[in-house]
């Protein structure tokens, strides 16, 4: 008897150090992603191929799903997403369009890196009251590796945003808007963050600089008008004077910085560009940098189909870079109807944490819908295992609710 509760509590220990060891690795694995980012372009930059980075994240899935695979909410989203994929896989093959399948998977997969990470997270700050702290450390870290490998591209150390134009920068980053939003999401948690903390006012106004400054050096148009939104946003939030006082405050803080990025602009090229491609096409191709009209090809094949071929998608893997068009396209609107689920979902999950006055819901109500809007435009978002993979990170701070934060003087 006394054996066999030894052998029952050795394997319950085994276990648990097991599990422990995992949920090291993954947390490692997800602080250091950029990095390995930043090594695999590189690489590419340097005219070589690597793979280094779909193979670190698809064993970095992997390890998620062993991690989360005795959770209830992430056996119902898997089982979801399994029947999903079975869906879309017995249409491609009863259209005998299985050839574009595999494009149409690598989006998905991408999407779904980020929901598991954001699963992890939630599942972790849920049950680990340390897990907030970790979290954080994880999100100021590659804030300082976003802004420094951006700081030095300005340099000419790493890539420009716009090759060939050598305008603006990304560091060694493949992708110039998936690391802009990355640095969004990331960037309007420290922000906000330093307002709730009661930080000086000088370390605030140095962090807007900094934040402004690398959006700038980007030059892209989407981070650029984020940026300034969301340093407006958050300014007002923790204002404490009427309408009147914030009104003219935004306007006086929107006026400056709209003084900055124009003559900013001017000095770096931005503006000429702008002007150029104004001048050779129209509004509507200098605000999707040329992503609509492609969207407007695909979407007239698109709405000649039938109607079976509009609900679960055409028969080819598409990339616009515009994620309302991707999965439109891609996955019809039976995909559409399965991404609106979910942020209806994650929407309702924040609204009923607002009710319970946990600190980080007015940033969340703001940011979730502001970066997802921002990716159906410009894309960059879903189906980036960068700029949304932080966003979920982010937004998994939803679930911090549970423990008594000193620094906020929140209980559960």
């Amino acid at each position: 008897m006394f054996l066999k509760s030894y052998n029952k509590i050795n394997q319950n220990t085994n276990f648990y150090s097991n599990n422990i060891l995992l949920e090291n690795i993954i947390y490692f694995m997800i602080f250091n992603i950029l990095l390995i980012d930043i090594v695999g372009g590189y690489i590419l930059s340097n005219g070589g191929e690597t793979s280094i980075m779909i193979i670190y994240k698809t064993i970095l899935i992997i390890l998620i799903f062993n991690f989360l695979r005795n959770s209830i909410s992430f056996l119902r989203y898997f089982s979801s997403v399994i029947l999903f994929l079975f869906i879309i896989i017995i249409f491609n093959a009863f259209n005998e369009t299985t050839e574009h399948l595999s494009s149409k998977m690598a989006i998905f997969l991408r999407f779904n890196l980020n929901i598991f990470i954001f699963l992890f997270f939630s599942n972790r700050i849920k049950y680990k009251a340390d897990y907030y702290t970790r979290l954080r450390r994880l999100l100021n870290f590659n804030f300082y590796i976003i802004t420094v490998s951006i700081f030095f591209g300005i340099f000419g150390i790493g890539r420009m945003t716009y090759e060939g134009s050598e305008l603006g920068s990304k560091g060694f980053f493949e992708g110039g808007n998936d690391i802009g939003m990355a640095f969004l999401a990331i960037s309007n948690f420290i922000l906000y963050n330093a307002y709730l903390l009661k930080k000086n006012l000088i370390y605030r106004q140095l962090l807007i600089f900094v934040v402004l400054a690398i959006a700038l050096a980007t030059a892209t148009k989407a981070i650029i008008i984020g940026s300034i939104i969301s340093i407006i946003f958050i300014d007002n939030h923790f204002m404490k004077s009427n309408f009147i006082i914030k009104y003219l405050k935004g306007t006086i803080i929107l006026s400056i910085m709209l003084l900055i990025v124009y003559q900013s602009a001017l000095s770096s090229g931005l503006y000429e560009r702008l002007c150029f491609f104004l001048d050779k096409h129209d509004i509507w191709f200098l605000i999707f940098s040329g992503r609509s009209d492609l969207a407007l090809i695909i979407y007239q094949i698109f709405s000649k189909s039938d109607f079976i071929v509009q609900f679960f998608g055409v028969d080819k893997g598409v990339n616009i870079e515009m994620d309302f068009f991707d999965i439109i396209f891609n996955f019809g609107y039976f995909g559409f109807m399965f991404f609106m689920v979910l942020f209806i979902l994650m929407l309702n999950k924040i609204n009923k944490y607002k009710k319970l006055n946990h600190p980080f819901t007015s940033l969340l109500k703001f940011l979730f819908p502001f970066i997802i809007f921002i990716g159906l435009i410009s894309g960059h978002t879903l189906f980036s295992t960068q700029g949304g993979l932080f966003l979920f990170i982010v937004t998994s701070l939803i679930f911090m609710e549970k423990f008594k934060l000193d620094a906020y003087g929140t209980k559960s």
